[in-house]
């Protein structure tokens, strides 16, 4: 691991605490701005050269250092990873070691806002494994909101593709909670366990004597409804 990423991802293992942030976004000199035209939008063929190619690129890590794509995207996943670990929450097996997750989806960003320039246009996110109950996702939204992601990226601002200095920057601040969610496993989780069982038991306390029964797997056919959007998740069907 070059020292350069290796001394970032050291200050980001710890669980963040909320602390006052400053009005104005972290100030990064020499780094290339991009022109904006909102309203031209470009085509662009997005190809696996082309990833591969996007990966090599030489960007600004700081003030006065550039680093390719390839050599900081691991260790951002990797700190990423050990610190979901440590606020509750394991990452289902696609997410393997989040280095290639990671960097598809910052990838993806950058079609949007730069080669594209189709700023409105939304990610595309893989489909939601876990049980998805609505519980979980306000659970999930005290552990890891904005602030919290936030404080997390903090040691990371300086380099170029997660500076608020950029809409793309931005933008990674506003949806890495959304792509956490769709990367968790709550079964193997800390938090979705504590949770499941935490339900479990209001619901066998409760006078209708029906349970969710949804924790650790004892029931793969509720997990299964429940992922279908049936006893009351998030999107539920009547």
């Amino acid at each position: 691991m070059p020292k350069l990423y290796s001394e970032v991802a050291q200050r980001s293992k710890a669980v963040p605490k909320k602390e006052e942030k400053p009005t104005q976004p972290v100030e990064v000199k020499n780094i290339v701005k991009y022109d904006e035209y909102p309203s031209m939008k470009r085509a662009y063929k997005v190809s696996e050269e082309d990833f591969q190619t996007w990966l090599n690129v030489p960007i600004w890590i700081n003030d006065n250092t550039k680093g390719t794509r390839r050599e900081y995207i691991p260790d951002l996943a990797d700190s990423l990873t050990g610190w979901m670990k440590r606020i509750g929450y394991t990452m289902d097996g696609r997410w393997a070691k989040g280095h290639r997750v990671l960097a598809k989806w910052l990838y993806a960003i950058h079609i949007l806002e730069i080669a594209r320039r189709d700023y409105n246009a939304p990610l595309a996110y893989p489909e939601i494994e876990h049980r998805d109950w609505q519980e979980d996702y306000d659970e999930f939204n005290v552990h890891i909101d904005y602030d919290i992601i936030s404080e997390f990226l903090e040691p990371w601002s300086t380099v170029e593709d997660l500076s608020l200095e950029f809409r793309w920057g931005s933008r990674v601040y506003e949806e890495l909670q959304t792509l956490l969610w769709h990367y968790i496993d709550l079964d193997a989780s800390r938090n979705g366990i504590k949770l499941a069982e935490k339900l479990l038991e209001s619901d066998s306390d409760s006078d209708s004597g029906q349970s969710r029964r949804g924790h650790r797997r004892v029931d793969d056919v509720y997990l299964q409804e429940a992922r279908e959007g049936l006893h009351g998740g998030r999107g539920y069907k009547v």
